[in-house]
């Protein structure tokens, strides 16, 4: 397999993961936020500092090159303790999204066909976990033929109506003068933390590579590229969504680019939104469900986790265990946001999430290079103030995202603090569990 084979399949393995038909959902989410100006420019915002990250992520991952992912790279930096929360907390953004992304697919649906909510959204859940548990994956061809469907379609969405409407994209662009204004600080922050929710996961892409050379450039070029292409994608959906969106129709809808759609092809604009919408979810609910069944099948063998998850399947190989239990609460949490009608607002929270999972990684380089390396004074006071910087922002951004408007800042700040809490308890519940174990065994050992 060449190297520009496997750049490509890193490249679309880092934008697919990002690709979410949730991802209209916050866009949307954004205009509600503030001015369409603002959105634009949140979004730039943010990918440019997930681009700053993803070099931080590259010296973690090249640091523990066995076993990249948060529990990694927090774990010798910040402890134990702390890293097994943020993992369950990460594992907590799989589940909850299983509900959203199947939501959002279900409303797309619902615009061709009169179905049921409860009736679409838990049937995706279970025939994506009948698919997994059968031991069956998406092939790289699937994948990335479907990664770049979406990225096609999210462009021409964002692209043709100009054209349909016969006005040249120089005519359409908004200015910088436009670009860089704002509403207000606290507005900017909370748009800002909502649209780290577009890029989240772009650095999954760490868990497939294929040769460890590849970490030197092929890795981290593919994945800073597919953020580049990402923030440009955004950028021109959202400039002509608000160019041709009426704002009430843009923030009253789950699907904003079907009003794109309606403008390029209005006879088929609906089945084009839910085949789209169709292909995300398998694109990222499928591939995280994969990734954080395998994380925490990993944690089960090493007996962080229950026992329970260290379960396999002897004819397919699959992490049944995982997989049943991550299944099965993503299908409970699914019903609970239906009757509750709380999708925008677990994405939010997701969001802000990610922001605080990200600003540790910063302090994790950090300490890990005050560790291991011999440099002076000098040297690590340049290379801490770049890396806190990143770090206050991901933090700044987080609490941006919890500060929600006042229709949804409750619903976010209970959500977040029910993860978070489960977290912290379940971490604390497992480590003891663990401790008994290990004292077990040696006084067993000692008699």
């Amino acid at each position: 397999m060449s190297t520009a084979f496997r750049f490509f399949e890193y490249l679309c393995t880092s934008i697919g993961i990002c690709l979410a038909a949730t991802g209209f959902a916050v866009m949307s989410d954004l205009f509600r936020i503030g001015s369409p100006q603002q959105s634009i420019f949140s979004v730039v915002l943010a990918g440019l500092l997930c681009l700053a990250l993803s070099l931080i992520i590259v010296q973690l991952a090249r640091s523990y090159p066995s076993s990249p992912g948060v529990r990694a790279y927090l774990r010798d930096a910040l402890g134990d303790h702390v890293s097994m929360i943020f993992t369950l907390m990460q594992v907590s953004v799989v589940v909850l999204f299983a509900g959203v992304e199947s939501y959002i697919f279900y409303y797309a649906l619902s615009q061709l066909i009169d179905v049921s909510a409860y009736l679409v959204c838990p049937a995706l859940i279970l025939a994506v976990m009948m698919f997994n548990l059968l031991g069956k994956s998406v092939s790289v061809t699937v994948q990335m033929t479907t990664t770049c469907i979406l990225l096609v379609s999210l462009v021409c969405l964002g692209v043709t109506p100009l054209w349909v409407d016969n006005m040249t994209g120089v005519d359409t662009l908004l200015s910088v003068g436009q670009m860089a204004a704002v509403d207000s600080p606290l507005s900017l922050l909370t748009s800002a933390g909502t649209a780290i929710f577009l890029y989240m996961g772009f650095e999954w892409v760490l868990s497939s590579v294929r040769h460890p050379k590849d970490m030197q450039c092929t890795v981290p070029l593919a994945m800073a590229s597919g953020l580049c292409i990402l923030t440009l994608a955004y950028f021109l959906f959202i400039n002509t969504l608000a160019l041709y969106g009426d704002a009430s129709a843009v923030t009253s809808t789950a699907i904003p680019h079907l009003l794109m759609a309606q403008i390029i092809v209005p006879e088929y604009a609906s089945v084009l939104i839910a085949l789209v919408s169709l292909l995300a979810l398998v694109s990222t609910f499928n591939a995280g469900l994969i990734g954080v069944s395998r994380l925490t099948y990993g944690l089960g063998r090493e007996g962080a986790f229950p026992k329970l998850f260290a379960r396999i399947s002897l004819t397919t190989g699959a992490p049944i265990g995982a997989i049943w239990v991550l299944g099965s609460v993503a299908l409970l949490l699914c019903i609970v946001q239906l009757h509750y009608g709380i999708h925008i607002e677990v994405a939010t929270v997701s969001a802000a999430i990610y922001c605080f999972i990200y600003s540790l990684y910063p302090i994790s380089l950090l300490i890990h290079k005050a560790k291991n390396t011999s440099s002076t004074t000098r040297h690590m006071l340049a290379l801490a103030i770049p890396l806190i910087a990143v770090s206050l922002t991901f933090l700044i951004f987080g609490f941006g995202a919890l500060l929600s408007s006042a229709e949804h800042m409750p619903v976010v700040l209970g959500v977040f603090v029910i993860v978070s809490v489960l977290s912290i308890l379940a971490t604390v519940l497992m480590s003891r569990s663990v401790a008994g174990k290990h004292y077990n065994s040696g006084g067993a050992y000692a008699g």
